[in-house]
């Protein structure tokens, strides 16, 4: 009987010769990594909202300075274009009527008056003319006319003759004033008497007359306004007449917000403010908005960045 030794020892070897195995190493703990983001994501992005909501209240508990803002904003408005238009209306009369009042108090001219040489004042009156070539025209008059002339150029209307009546009347600077508003004859009128050489007695008149232009030129020229402005011109027992104007007529409504006299005429300027208008409350609202624009993107890209980390993570979890 043959021993069964040899076949134990066989499988004695090949168990012995069998791999070990390893104990295994717990898992990375994944999720609970990804469940401290989602609670700092949370964390931050309510902290980041209860900023925004305490700026926002902020805001409207400081109404009061930001209206006070928003005011100053339309008053700058509102200065720098009266400013621009009435500072050119009054150096443009300031030169014309220092010019007329120099040429009134000219010995030479009295004299002319003085003489009664009709021939020697038109000659006079062409060298002034050429003297002054923006003006439609200079004329010298003799004082007590009554009758108009509507032929002449521009035409000697009821006006102009009020206004010498002025002068005559002891005014010595009738207010400068638009001629025949509304008609193709519309223009400026400048009058200042001149007297005798004693003083005192009115023996003419410088007149000169401008052309309407000069007015619709500095309206013309006005930068970017914002509402509407007029130069009016005032009547003692009548409503003011739109002599010219710049703007959206639409935003002319109640009164305006600001009139600024003319010195040395009949004239004033008026001015509307559009505050119902949406682009310009836009403007004047600007740095508000841009700072709760800025807040709530700084937000967002706080919020971008911490979902972009989470689904970084929540992709290694998976893998």
């Amino acid at each position: 009987m043959k021993s069964s030794l040899p076949g134990y020892l066989e499988y004695s070897k090949s168990y012995n010769r069998q791999p070990v195995a390893e104990p295994q190493q717990p898992a990375p703990e994944r999720p609970a990594r990804l469940g401290r983001t989602r609670a700092a994501l949370l964390i931050f992005t309510l902290t980041l909202l209860a900023g925004l909501a305490l700026v926002v209240f902020q805001l409207m508990w400081n109404y009061p300075v930001v209206s006070h803002y928003v005011s100053g904003v339309v008053e700058r408005e509102i200065d720098t274009t009266t400013r621009q238009s009435s500072t050119r209306l009054v150096a443009m009369i300031d030169f014309y009527t220092e010019s007329a009042t120099r040429l009134a108090e000219d010995p030479g001219i009295a004299k002319l008056f003085v003489d009664g040489d009709s021939i020697a004042l038109r000659a006079r009156e062409a060298a002034l003319r050429r003297e002054f070539p923006k003006a439609l025209n200079v004329r010298l008059l003799p004082p007590g006319l009554i009758a108009v002339d509507m032929e002449s150029s521009p035409p000697l209307s009821y006006s102009a003759l009020d206004q010498m009546r002025m002068a005559e009347a002891g005014i010595q600077k009738p207010p400068v004033e638009v001629h025949l508003l509304g008609t193709l004859q519309q223009h400026i009128s400048i009058v200042r008497r001149v007297a005798d050489p004693a003083g005192s007695n009115v023996i003419g008149h410088i007149m000169m007359s401008l052309p309407n232009e000069s007015l619709q030129n500095i309206f013309d020229d006005l930068q970017q306004v914002q509402g509407y402005i007029e130069l009016q011109q005032t009547h003692p027992h009548d409503k003011p007449t739109v002599v010219t104007q710049q703007g959206d007529t639409s935003n002319k409504a109640g009164e305006p917000a600001r009139i600024v006299p003319i010195p040395g005429s009949r004239w004033q300027v008026a001015y509307w403010i559009p505050l119902n208008n949406p682009v310009y409350l836009f403007a004047i609202g600007a740095p508000l908005l841009f700072a709760v624009v800025l807040v709530s993107a700084g937000l967002l890209l706080v919020v971008v960045g911490l979902l972009r980390r989470l689904v970084n993570d929540s992709l290694s979890v998976l893998d």
